[in-house]
């Protein structure tokens, strides 16, 4: 069997972090960071990710490693629903016709095994992340394996193909406290099948106490099984959680607890007073838990050793054959049995097989920063031989770059040298865009007009840099696309190296279609006269911040694919600051791309506000890292009086999961950001967690808004999730921005209560005019809906964004190019850059962009679902053509199977994408 390593992703703009496929033909590994970006890099090289079962996470819990792990498990879980969805409705039209049907393989489970801190993490996303038929198990690692030096060289964790052994290591920086709480332990604990950690039983049938640490582990992991596996066995169906209640309330039967004086749990054994206040056990459903318990940051990176076992040593046909073997019992040889030969002999194994290789493997370790180095070095791992024999590569992730100028870490190196060593680091120079069709379309767009299309750098700085890497240290630098094989034979491949985009895949479309490029000029020449000018000038006269530049970083909905990020759009005012509005997974990526790192710490330093319309996890998962870098790169007052701030605005239960989150590692919630709501908070404040201190509500005051450039934020309540919400923006200088989110047609967020004579209107147009009853069953707008809430709201200036996946380049457009109102209508690319002042110029390239995509109207499908599904179906022998009841009508016929499985047609994709769930809340 085939066996590889692969670089998926080192970091770059694109990402992050850095992460590694081991690639089985029955199964696929994730090893290292799932950084936001990870599952679009993926998508966006047709990587499958639905034969991933088991992911590794290296490195502490936290944002930066893991901060695309929600919607990478989303992904997943949809792969598999979508692929069953397919066979059975595949299955239908076979069992009506009299065939055979085929099985609906469920998917076993997927297990992500990490450090302390990765049950709390998830469970932070149980109001927006849920998948009630998807087996989740999260293996947390909450001790050293190594402690008992007995069992120091078996694996931790195995299956049929692969053996692992789990390498935390503790920062300096950490405090005694992981330590101090496994020698408190008041009972031994042992793992469980699905992960779990299960208190011992007492050898007198007693009941134990659990530890307070304990306790809370597992009450944050029936959270998140309850995310995971409502439909499954009656343990995953509700959380078991300690509430404070009357001893009078209690059911017969109930265990009771009280705390002692150290805030240590014990059982209740006191008098029957039914006044008396105990801790008791009640069922929560996971959305409905207030709190989670309190915790802190862990300081402990994950490593992994792993290896592969031999395959069978290569069997002797000639050599049976001479032996007098019968060709029916050359299997029992390869499988170890003696068989009989000529003349009454006996054949055994070792006559005919040769011997098994040695086994291969590779480690993958993270040094967030120097305090990890002195734990690292001393791992007894690196000196057992058991466990490093045939270890081929240590691939290392580095944050930054004094770790590899350390001596330490370099004659490490050295004195094992038997192994190749491979530094995954952005601190070595720069490396291709890993988005590759991102950045073609981009730099197409630009040939188009360079102004609305700026040019962005197609590598994360100097790329020529790894080249001269010096040849005399001890490791190499890993790029994307490198592959180590290790089974049958170890060899290490550059074949699939992600390189430059190159100007000739770029320039085929314009050498295909001259007309793109005609249409281009003869909008150029138009916006350029002196008369088109002198008549935009005029109808923008009383426009105010006409300099205003409107950046959509995200313009998709649901996923992330190769075109589009998921929904973000930065508003640059000159002279007052910066607003985002929605802010989806990897919006940092796209700023960092569209004006490199230092250009988009800049951005950030001018940025006052973030906008979140919903809860629904294309809209925000980009924000933690946001908040992170912003509090980075503006410094701390010495007065908090003079601290600039980042004023957030978003539901109450937002707030909430940024303040259980950041017990996992700081953000700035509490130094660099000012929460904003208009709606009141549904939890109850929590002793340890009262994330409403310093929630500011309604927003009505002006000396709460005006630090922020703003004079009034009106906010409604729309029709797409229980907390969507739409917002008017009006600056201090009278500029007023709606914003719709994801909704259906709002006449009160058009009203002059919200969005009235607004400047400039971005609004959601998920879907085009013929998928008008689709768009009411998803609670979206049509392109037309949308056009008639500006009418109605006599706005300005009008961007259409948030288009569904279906639409992979641009929607069906039709001649729309001004709205029902006159108003100039703009539809949104990522990285575009369009000034306020001149919506009317940008409308005038409709026609070239519509020229250059008008082959692509049934597009070639950027989902990973979408490939999926018509894989599977073609693997089964069925007939695409005929078949395709979740892909729509192919194009092609039957012998045109394998054209439709590139080229389906638009409104097959568009089903497949729309399935993926927006945020995963039942209403969509």
């Amino acid at each position: 069997m085939l066996a590889y390593v692969d670089i998926i992703s080192t970091p770059t703009v694109d990402t992050g972090g850095a992460c590694l496929r081991l690639h089985f033909d029955n199964r696929h590994y994730v090893f290292g960071n799932v950084s936001e970006g990870t599952q679009r890099i993926m998508a966006s090289k047709r990587m499958s990710m639905a034969k991933v079962e088991d992911i590794f996470l290296t490195g502490p819990v936290d944002w930066h490693a893991h901060g695309g792990l929600m919607g990478f498990l989303l992904t997943i879980a949809d792969v598999h629903e979508t692929i069953a969805t397919a066979i059975k409705d595949a299955n239908k039209e076979k069992a009506a016709k009299g065939k055979k049907v085929d099985p609906v393989k469920t998917l076993d489970h997927v297990t992500i095994h990490a450090g302390r801190g990765l049950t709390h993490m998830l469970a932070t996303a149980r109001r927006f992340v849920f998948r009630k038929s998807f087996p989740l198990v999260p293996q947390e690692i909450r001790r050293d394996p190594r402690e008992d030096a007995g069992s120091s060289d078996e694996p931790d964790w195995a299956d049929g193909n692969i053996r692992v052994w789990y390498v935390p290591v503790q920062s300096e920086r950490a405090t005694e406290a992981w330590a101090s709480k496994s020698k408190k332990r008041k009972a031994e604990h042992m793992s469980d099948s699905d992960g779990d950690t299960a208190p011992a039983r007492p050898e007198n049938g007693g009941e134990t106490t659990p530890s307070q640490d304990e306790v809370d582990h597992q009450m944050r992991l029936g959270v998140v099984k309850q995310m995971f596996n409502g439909k499954g066995p009656r343990k995953y169906q509700t959380v078991d959680a300690l509430q404070e209640v009357k001893l009078g309330c209690v059911k017969q039967g109930a265990t009771k607890y009280i705390r002692d004086e150290n805030g240590e749990l014990e059982p209740y054994n006191g008098p029957a007073d039914p006044e008396i206040k105990v801790l008791v056990r009640q069922d929560w459903k996971a959305a409905d838990v207030p709190h989670l318990p309190p915790t802190e940051p862990a300081h402990m990176s994950m490593c992994y050793i792993v290896k592969v076992p031999p395959g069978k040593g290569k069997f002797n046909v000639a050599r049976a054959v001479e032996l007098g073997v019968e060709k029916h019992n050359f299997k029992l040889l390869v499988d170890g049995k003696t068989v009989p030969g000529k003349d009454g002999t006996e054949v055994t194994p070792d006559m005919v097989v040769a011997p098994a290789g040695e086994p291969s493997g590779f480690a993958l370790v993270e040094v967030p920063d120097m305090s990890y180095i002195d734990s690292l070095l001393a791992r007894p791992e690196w000196s057992n031989e058991k466990i490093m024999g045939g270890i081929a590569a240590m691939y290392w992730t580095v944050r930054t770059p004094e770790v590899l100028n350390d001596e330490r870490v370099l004659t490490f190196m050295r004195k094992t040298s038997s192994m190749k060593h491979v530094v995954l680091s952005r601190a070595e120079g720069g490396s291709p865009g890993l988005i590759q069709n991102s950045a073609v379309e981009m730099t197409r767009l630009n040939r188009v007009n360079s102004d609305i299309f700026p040019t962005l750098a197609h590598t994360d700085g100097d790329a020529s840099s790894a080249t001269r890497h010096d040849a005399t240290l001890p490791y190499e630098i890993g790029m994307a696309g490198v592959q180590l094989r290790l089974k049958p034979q170890v060899r290490a491949t550059n074949d699939n190296i992600v390189v430059p985009i190159k100007e000739e895949e770029v320039m085929e479309k314009f050498v295909a279609d001259p007309n793109i490029l005609r249409l281009a000029q003869e909008a150029r020449a138009k916006v350029s006269d002196p008369a088109f000018i002198a008549e935009m000038e005029a109808a923008t006269a009383d426009l105010p911040n006409r300099d205003a530049e409107v950046i959509p970083l995200g313009t998709g909905s649901a996923l992330p694919s190769r075109s589009r990020n998921v929904s973000c759009t930065l508003i640059r005012v000159p002279g007052i600051g910066s607003y985002l509005l929605d802010c989806g997974e990897n919006s940092l990526g796209q700023l960092r791309r569209m004006y490199g790192f230092e250009g988009a710490d800049a951005v950030l330093r001018d940025l006052k506000a973030i906008w979140i319309s919903h809860s629904h996890a294309d809209h925000h998962l980009g924000t933690v890292s946001v908040l992170k870098r912003f509090s980075q790169v503006v410094p701390v007052s010495p007065s908090p009086e003079t601290q600039q701030k980042l004023a957030l605005i978003a539901h109450p239960s937002y707030h909430h999961f940024l303040a259980e989150y950041s017990q996992l590692e700081p953000i700035g919630l509490t130094t660099h950001i000012t929460q904003l709501s208009n709606d009141t908070p549904t939890e109850p404040p929590s002793p340890t967690n009262n994330f409403t201190k310093g929630l500011h509500r309604p927003l009505d005051d002006p000396s709460i808004l005006s630090p922020f450039g703003l004079s009034q934020v009106a906010i409604c309540k729309v029709d797409h999730c229980e907390d969507a919400r739409a917002v008017a923006l009006t600056l201090t200088s009278g500029l007023k921005i709606a914003y719709s989110g994801d909704c259906r047609p709002s006449r009160q967020f058009a009203s002059h209560r919200v969005g009235l004579d607004a400047h400039l209107l971005v609004h959601e147009a998920t879907l085009d005019d013929d998928l008008q009853k689709d768009a009411v069953a998803k609670k979206h707008c049509t392109i037309s809906e949308a056009l008639g809430v500006a009418k109605e709201m006599r706005a300005k200036n009008v961007l259409l964004t948030h288009f569904s996946q279906r639409y992979p380049k641009l929607p069906e457009v039709g001649n729309v190019g001004e709205g029902k109102g006159g108003a100039p209508v703009v539809f949104a690319f990522d990285f575009m850059r369009v000034r306020l002042g001149e919506f009317r110029a940008a409308r005038e390239f409709l026609g070239a962009l519509q020229r250059l995509y008008n082959d692509e109207g049934d597009g070639q499908g950027d989902g990973e679902r979408e490939m999926r599904i018509q894989k599977a179906l073609m693997k089964r022998g069925k007939d695409f053509a005929k078949n395709g009841a979740a892909q729509g009508k192919a194009k092609g016929g039957d012998k045109g199977s394998r054209d439709a499985l590139r080229n389906g047609d638009q409104e097959a994709q568009g089903k497949i994408q729309e399935k993926v769930v927006e945020g995963n809340t039942a209403d969509v």
